[in-house]
C-alpha cells in the first residue's frame, strides 16, 4: 500500500502517517502529511498552527503524540473524511 492511495481510503492503512514508524502521529509526521496534500503550498506558520491544533484536540493523553487509538477516534469525529 502506497502512501498516496492511504489518503484515499484510510481505513485500508494500519497507520499510514507514521513516516518514522515509532507507532505514534508526530508534529513532524503531521507536517509532512499536510505538505503531501496541499503539494507543498504551507507555510510554516500555517504547519505549526494546524498541528498544535490537531495534537490540542486529539492527543488525550497530553504526550505531544498521537497513538493509533487517539487517530482512530480523531478521524470517527470527522466520517466525511473516510469517505
Amino acid at each position: 500500500m502506497t502512501f498516496a492511495s492511504c489518503f484515499v481510503d484510510l481505513r485500508t492503512c494500519p497507520f499510514p502517517l507514521d513516516f518514522d514508524e515509532d507507532d505514534h502521529l508526530s508534529a513532524d509526521d503531521m507536517e509532512k502529511a499536510l505538505l503531501y496534500i496541499t503539494n507543498n503550498e504551507l507555510e510554516k506558520e500555517e504547519l505549526d498552527y494546524i498541528t498544535e491544533k490537531i495534537i490540542e484536540e486529539a492527543d488525550l493523553d497530553e504526550d505531544k503524540k498521537l497513538s493509533y487509538v487517539e487517530f482512530e477516534l480523531m478521524l470517527s469525529k470527522c466520517p466525511d473524511f473516510l469517505g
